[in-house]
């Protein structure tokens, strides 16, 4: 009997797996049928170019993509959360040979995990197979969700908090702490930040009972996550962000009323009125008539806690509409992060468990089948709507004339992109194909570093301060500055013309007058030379020849973590015009070698490496005093 009964179980795990596939497939035709990626802005500059370099860069025990050389005349690559690269799935990801594998794999792993749990928390709930059913459906195929697909850092991190949830449910330390720190190196920090505040705010309405877990499991979380958090900490730090916002910018992308109640309660409202307010990867939502139905019953009929957690639903909601919402932004604990459409994660999460629940409860069964069939074809309709581009994998792997020229030309030197390009740039709106391609075609800022670029202005959340205050120097003195040479450019990427500084046709490329390299000599004569013999990302070996004593300078950012040898002997480094790092190099032929060496990345991951060691030995030790504890066999 129990034979049969695992059998079943295990066919029935089977088909529901398959079934589950096949519909993600279904919901994702241009990725996994036409063999398209989704893109836009931020694909273009930043997604797109962290995979390329990761994938040049791929982690190994031994050695990590510490320092991007690419983006603002060098910064750290691992310590910025968007870069994904201690994301353990992405250690596998970024080896595979094409962007295109890379976003289906992506795509159909995090659907499939946020369904599941989103199934297993309400299984857990009710018992009821159709309710879990309908719940994973709307958790994996909800309009927002989807939306994120551009974005895959969000799209991760979203697709943890059904996992976080059912584990904090479940009363598991392991599995809370687990999840809270892969959903931290998914890499976006708000949708952790959304979490960890509603685990709180559970812990606050249940009582006691849960005070345990929650700082048990968050201190495992962060124990385990420590090998990017340590850096991280140090990069923000460093970096030009404040810690919060200004008001105004608190506020950016803030769901305007109609346009959310509009995508509530106006069935397939694509097909009717499809324009929104904002990127439409952050604003947009979608969960039918048939889950506001499901969910307003289990209101209808549920207890306190089902009450509480619509009253929580709703209060996101508000949350979301951020600066049409009066005295948003006047909290200040509310101008941590960007985008207040980021509540809607909390709500579309807290719609998924509730219609689960309403489901449920419907009486007879066939009806809570019927509905679960309801919800999952309004979705998968809903699914078909091409609301951003798709295109071959090639529109972003090929790289665009201006940079095959720059890079066969200058390969170690900077490009210096123009105010006025990156101005009109930032202003240029992506609409239709012939957008997209013109947009490649201006090489925006980060998009060279896909394929080797090295640029002076970069497209950046986290820039480093030294880096923002010597572009503002830069911008303000204009191209005739001397801070061109010590940045190494050789190139200047401006326009023609005032008129349409964005097309590709306006563009022109000024080269500078003997461009300085990365690695020069403070000053001139006769005598001195520099032999660069090994140069990659946090490294540069030279051997140099000065007659009397010079200033070196390495124009790279000076950070925390660089290391400077002399002939194999450690040597204090100085800053450069406050920016780069340089050091006193004696008369003579000298072995000097510039080194990025991160101590917090090294400390984070000892912390990390002891709490997994600790981990498999406490699971040991209880397995061993568990069979310890059987009873004896006897024949």
């Amino acid at each position: 009997m129990s034979l049969q009964f695992h059998r079943r179980y295990w066919i029935q795990a089977m088909i529901f797996s398959l079934l589950s596939v096949v519909l993600v497939l279904f919901a994702w035709p241009h990725l996994f049928i036409k063999g398209q990626v989704p893109v836009d802005g931020n694909v273009l500059r930043l997604f797109y170019p962290n995979w390329a370099f990761l994938h040049a860069h791929p982690p190994v025990p031994w050695k990590w993509p510490l320092w991007n050389p690419c983006r603002d005349m060098g910064e750290p690559f691992l310590a910025d959360p968007q870069s994904m690269a201690t994301y353990p799935p992405m250690w596998l990801l970024c080896r595979l040979g094409s962007y295109l594998n890379f976003t289906r794999l992506w795509v159909l792993g995090h659907s499939l995990l946020a369904g599941y749990f989103m199934g297993k928390w309400v299984m857990r709930q009710t018992g009821v197979l159709a309710g879990a059913a309908a719940s994973a459906s709307i958790a994996a195929l909800n309009g927002y969700f989807l939306a994120h697909g551009t974005l895959p850092n969000h799209f991760a991190a979203a697709a943890y908090v059904p996992a976080v949830f059912y584990f904090f449910d479940a009363g598991s330390v392991v599995g809370l702490g687990m999840t809270l720190a892969l959903q931290w190196l998914t890499g976006f920090p708000p949708f952790s930040c959304l979490t960890g505040l509603t685990l709180f705010a559970w812990s606050l309405c249940v009582g006691s009972s849960k005070w345990k877990l929650l700082w048990q499991g968050t201190g495992l979380a962060l124990g385990l996550s420590a090998f990017q958090l340590i850096p991280f900490v140090e990069l923000f730090l460093h970096s030009s962000r404040p810690a919060f916002l200004d008001p105004a910018a608190a506020i950016t992308l803030s769901e305007p009323t109609r346009q959310l109640l509009r995508m509530l309660f106006i069935p397939q409202w694509f097909a009717w009125q499809p324009q929104l307010i904002g990127d439409q990867a952050v604003v947009s939502l979608y969960l039918g008539p048939f889950v506001l139905l499901a969910a307003g019953w289990a209101l209808w009929k549920g207890e306190r806690p089902t009450r509480l957690v619509g009253l929580g639903v709703a209060g996101c909601f508000l949350l979301s509409l951020g600066a049409y919402l009066p005295g948003y932004s006047r909290l200040p604990f509310l101008h941590f992060f960007r985008f207040p459409a980021n509540w809607l994660l909390l709500s579309m999460t807290g719609m998924a468990w509730l219609s689960g629940i309403g489901i449920s409860i419907l009486t007879p069964a066939r009806r809570r089948w019927m509905g679960t069939a309801l919800i999952l074809v309004d979705l998968l309709a809903f699914a078909q709507y091409v609301r951003v581009p798709w295109f071959n994998p090639t529109f972003l792997e090929v790289p665009p004339p201006l940079a095959r020229t720059l890079l066969s030309s200058y390969p170690e030197t900077r490009l210096y992109h123009s105010p006025v390009i990156t101005q009109a740039l930032e202003r240029q709106t992506l609409t239709e194909e012939k957008d997209y391609l013109s947009f490649k075609e201006s090489l925006p800022p980060s998009y060279g570093m896909a394929f080797g670029l090295k640029e002076v202005t970069s497209y950046q959340v986290l820039k480093l301060a030294r880096a923002e205050q010597f572009q503002d120097r830069l911008a303000a003195e204009g191209p005739a500055s001397p801070l061109l040479g010590w940045a190494g450019v050789a190139n200047i990427l401006t326009s023609k013309s005032a008129r349409d500084p964005w097309e590709s046709e306006n563009l022109q490329v000024v080269a500078v007058k003997n461009p300085r390299p990365l690695l020069f000599f403070n000053g001139s004569g006769a005598g001195m030379t520099i032999h660069v013999q090994r140069s990659e990302a946090g490294l540069i070996q030279a051997e140099v020849n000065t007659p009397t004593t010079n200033t070196l300078i390495y124009s790279e950012v000076s950070y925390p973590g660089w290391r400077v040898f002399i002939d194999g002997k450690r040597i204090s480094t100085e800053l450069f015009q406050d920016t780069f790092l340089s050091v006193q190099v004696p008369p003579g032929i000298h072995q000097v070698v510039f080194h990025f060496v991160s101590s917090t990345f090294w400390i984070g991951l000892v912390l990390s490496l002891g709490v997994v060691i600790g981990l498999l030995g406490a699971q040991v030790l209880w397995r061993v005093n568990r069979l310890s504890r059987a009873p004896p066999f006897r024949a």
